[in-house]
């Protein structure tokens, strides 16, 4: 095996860092559920909807507008009922 001084040795044994995985490490790890801003409506109200709704993807994190859209898909069914 040649003898590879310091300064010209090959970086293969090193993970480069590329702007995917740069960009990646940024986001967050878990984005909270917002409170919900229709008075009479529970958080909990809205996550058990929001389950309903997006179940495929429920194990992972929603992001704000699929919350918002579970509140307001809640609040329009139970206006709907109470009709």
């Amino acid at each position: 095996m040649p003898y590879r001084s310091q300064s010209g040795a090959s970086n293969s044994g090193r993970r480069k860092s590329s702007s995917a995985s740069r960009s990646r490490d940024k986001r967050p790890a878990h984005q909270a559920q917002p409170t919900p801003s229709t008075p009479g409506i529970s958080s909990q109200m809205v996550r058990d909807h929001a389950r309903r709704l997006f179940r495929d993807k429920w194990p992972h994190t929603l992001s704000r507008r699929e919350w918002r859209l579970a509140e307001r898909d809640l609040v329009a069914l139970l206006e709907a009922d109470a009709l």
